[in-house]
């Protein structure tokens, strides 16, 4: 049997329709929060492109860029924040087991990625 090549965007599309049409309907939009507190170039440049991607499907988007220092606190003040229905943690922070302890601190409700099991 041949393989056959999906593409991302065509699978994401859909997913992203779906979503407007939902975030439509509501009276407040969702309020996801990011949280960028490294200096890798590769989690900026998805940080960045989730921030568009995330407007495209019409949620509302904050990116907070911090010293990792300060993102335990920053975390569990968003996990406090009624305003705000999701949190990104953009990985790496510290590279090790710290960062399994940060994903263990987002609130399940708003954790986005579903890291924290």
């Amino acid at each position: 049997m041949p393989c056959k090549v999906v593409l991302a965007a065509e699978v994401a599309s859909n997913y992203t329709t779906e979503i407007k049409s939902e975030v439509s309907q509501k009276t407040s939009k969702p309020k996801l929060v990011g949280f960028l507190a490294n200096d890798d170039p590769y989690a900026e440049k998805y940080a960045h492109s989730s921030s568009k991607h995330l407007a495209e499907a019409g949620l509302a988007f904050e990116l907070r860029q911090i010293p990792r220092e300060e993102l335990e606190a920053a975390i569990k003040d968003a996990n406090g924040d009624d305003k705000v229905s999701g949190i990104l943690v953009y990985y790496p922070v510290y590279g090790d087991k710290r960062d399994q302890e940060l994903q263990d601190m987002v609130d399940p409700t708003k954790d986005v990625e579903g890291l924290n099991v």
